[in-house]
């Protein structure tokens, strides 16, 4: 399998072959995007939002690690639902193809 069909896999509910060696993000502006609220998923910004909990009571950290899951959850649902989503992440992860006359 390739990364993207192991990610994929993971979405649809499938076994992938292997496990990443990295756990596969989405920007948190993109995912916020889709899911049309302020979300963390990944990218720096996720760090910070990490930090910025870890650095406050203990019960912050825990509710920004709780809606973290839940983030992912709801963003994993709307790409197995959602064929146009998923449609748009695997034709934006390959490489363009080339004709014979290019």
């Amino acid at each position: 399998m390739t990364p993207l069909e192991r990610s994929l896999a993971v979405i649809n509910g499938d076994m992938p072959d292997r496990i990443s060696g990295y756990p596969p993000t989405v920007a948190c502006d993109v995912a916020s995007k889709i899911l049309g609220r302020e979300v963390n998923t990944g990218t720096p910004s996720l760090w910070y939002a990490e930090a910025k909990a870890w650095m406050a009571v203990e019960a912050a950290f825990a509710e920004f690690e709780h809606k973290l899951v839940e983030d992912r959850l709801e963003l994993h649902q709307v790409w197995r639902y959602y064929p146009d989503v998923r449609n748009f992440i695997e034709v934006t992860n390959r490489a363009p193809k080339m004709g014979p006359e290019d």
